[in-house]
């Protein structure tokens, strides 16, 4: 998984800010993706999938995805409907 990430980084024109706090994503640890992976749970309903993103960043997901060669920038299955997951304390 991190061997993967880092060769299509290196094919990136830009360091995509997907890191924590919008940090650019240097040389990720298996950790660390695993930890922004966390960060997003998908479901599916019929042919729709949502997203629910707890750091209210759904597109990162997308970009985790296509840097693992799970998706590519045309062909992203997930980019269906966003809902943006925010905490709220009662």
């Amino acid at each position: 998984m991190r061997v993967i990430t880092r060769m299509n980084l290196k094919n990136e024109s830009e360091t995509p800010l997907i890191d924590f706090a919008g940090r650019p994503l240097v040389n990720p640890t298996a950790d660390k993706l695993l930890r922004l992976f966390s960060l997003h749970s998908v479901v599916t309903v019929g042919d729709e999938h949502i997203i629910y993103s707890k750091s209210g960043k759904a597109d990162h997901l997308c970009k985790l995805l296509e840097l693992l060669g799970f998706t590519q920038k045309q062909d992203n299955p997930l980019v269906v409907k966003h809902v943006e997951h925010k905490n709220k304390i009662p």
